[in-house]
C-alpha cells in the first residue's frame, strides 16, 4: 500500500492532538494514591479512544466516508488511510473496556449503523461507517467484515448490509458490497466475495459462498374441517 509524506504528516498531526488531549485529561483527573499510575493509564486510554471517536464523527459530518473505487493517488484513499489508522488505534486503546455487551455501542459510536439487540461476538469490523446491521443480526466470533478491498493500485469501498435476524457464522469473511437478507445465514468459515447478495431465508456457505438450502419456514397444515 502506497504511503506518502502527506500520510506521515497527517498521522503525526492527528495523533499529536489526540494524545495531548488524552494526556491533559489523565493529568486533570489524576488522584495521588498507591494506584494512581494504573488509574492514570486507564483514564488516558479511555480518553484517547473517546476523543478519537468524537474526532472521527466530526470528520464524517463535514466529509462523508468515501464510496466507490479509487487509485492510491486519490485524496479519498488518503482520507481512508487516516480514518483506518485512527480507528485501529482507538480500538486498541479501548480494548480493556470493550465487552460482548458494549461492542455494538462502540461500533455505533465509530459510525456503524446498528439496530436493536445486535450481537457482534468478537469479530473484526472495518470501515464502520459502511456497515449496516439491522435488528437482531449476528456476527460470529473470529469473522472479518470489511467494506474495503485493495487490489493492485485500487481500493474499493462499498457498504455491507445485514438484514433483520441475519447471521454471519464464526470465522467467516465478508467483503465489500455483500448483503444478507432477513434471516439469511452465512455458514461458519464461508467467504462472501465482493458484491455477493444472499436472499432472505437462505443458507450459503463455502469458498466462495454459494447457495446451500432454503430456510423459509414451512406453513403449518391447516386444521381439518369439522
Amino acid at each position: 500500500m502506497k504511503t506518502s509524506y502527506m500520510d506521515y504528516l497527517l498521522s503525526f498531526s492527528n495523533m499529536s492532538v489526540l494524545l495531548a488531549a488524552a494526556f491533559m485529561s489523565s493529568w486533570a483527573l489524576s488522584i495521588h494514591n498507591e494506584w494512581h499510575i494504573l488509574l492514570d493509564v486507564l483514564v488516558f486510554m479511555l480518553a484517547y479512544g473517546v476523543y478519537t471517536a468524537f474526532y472521527l464523527a466530526l470528520i464524517r459530518h463535514f466529509r462523508p466516508y468515501p464510496l466507490g473505487s479509487y487509485d492510491m493517488h486519490s485524496c479519498k484513499f488518503v482520507y481512508w488511510k487516516q480514518v483506518a489508522l485512527l480507528t485501529n488505534l482507538a480500538e486498541k486503546a479501548l480494548g480493556p473496556f470493550l465487552t460482548l455487551f458494549n461492542k455494538p455501542l462502540y461500533h455505533k459510536i465509530m459510525g456503524a449503523h446498528v439496530g436493536r439487540q445486535v450481537a457482534l461476538a468478537g469479530g473484526t469490523l472495518c470501515d464502520q461507517p459502511l456497515l449496516y446491521f439491522d435488528d437482531y443480526s449476528v456476527v460470529g466470533a473470529g469473522s472479518v467484515v470489511t467494506a474495503h478491498a485493495i487490489s493492485g493500485n485500487q481500493i474499493l469501498l462499498a457498504p455491507i448490509k445485514l438484514g433483520k435476524s441475519a447471521v454471519v457464522g464464526v470465522n467467516c469473511t465478508v467483503l465489500p458490497g455483500v448483503e444478507l437478507g432477513e434471516h439469511a445465514v452465512l455458514a461458519p468459515g464461508a467467504v462472501a466475495t465482493v458484491g455477493t447478495k444472499i436472499p432472505a431465508y437462505e443458507l450459503w456457505g463455502g469458498i466462495p459462498a454459494g447457495f446451500i438450502k432454503c430456510l423459509q419456514p414451512q406453513n403449518e397444515e391447516p386444521d381439518n374441517p369439522q
